[in-house]
């Protein structure tokens, strides 16, 4: 079928669309981005995979011209871009290496807010599950490019002296206590007379 044709197509032109792309000049990768962006979403898996790998390898690329265009053309291809966040997200180490985790941050934010006013403005184009997968796979980004907060190791250190502090001093203060002879009584004597 035509599904079938295309896929062999697409198979036979991806590495010389790849060498063009990213090797022709930086920033040829952008003018491509938008062309392929709209088959991330193919029902072949190893031309969906294929796409998404070179679209990554254009981000890498030519980060601040893909992701410029990437913001423009998104309203149109939410489901396109969650694929392509998903594969980010499996391969973020990858992508971090090249891209710093500010403009991902930032592409990410831009998503998120973008998704809420879209399903505000209830476009009939837009699917709101598309929408809200797409909010999901964004904040997983989030979580794993969020510094994690460092354990206050010196506050916990010092908790743990002041109660080992306390818990001597109240043993070694009932110990001393406990060890002193009883007070001795100076009750005066009476009803004796001295002879």
């Amino acid at each position: 079928g035509i599904n079938a044709e295309y896929g062999k197509t697409l198979e036979g032109i991806m590495p010389k669309l790849k060498e063009i792309s990213i090797f022709f000049s930086p920033e040829t990768p952008r003018h491509f981005f938008s062309f392929l962006l709209v088959h991330a979403t193919h029902k072949d898996q190893t031309c969906r995979e294929q796409t998404l790998d070179l679209l990554t390898s254009m981000l890498l690329s030519d980060p601040s011209g893909c992701l410029d265009v990437w913001r423009t053309i998104y309203p149109k291809y939410v489901a396109h871009s969650n694929n392509l966040l998903l594969y980010i997200l499996i391969n973020l180490s990858r992508f971090q290496d090249r891209v710093p985790n500010q403009e991902i941050m930032s592409l990410v934010e831009f998503f998120l807010t973008a998704n809420r006013d879209l399903v505000l403005a209830g476009n009939p184009n837009i699917d709101p599950q598309d929408a809200k997968m797409c909010t999901i796979t964004c904040k997983a980004i989030q979580r794993k490019l969020s510094p994690r907060r460092a354990v206050p190791w010196r506050y916990i250190i010092l908790i743990i002296i002041g109660i080992l502090f306390g818990y001597f001093y109240h043993e070694f203060y009932h110990n001393q206590s406990s060890s002193l002879p009883p007070p001795e009584s100076h009750e005066t004597e009476h009803g004796h007379s001295e002879l």
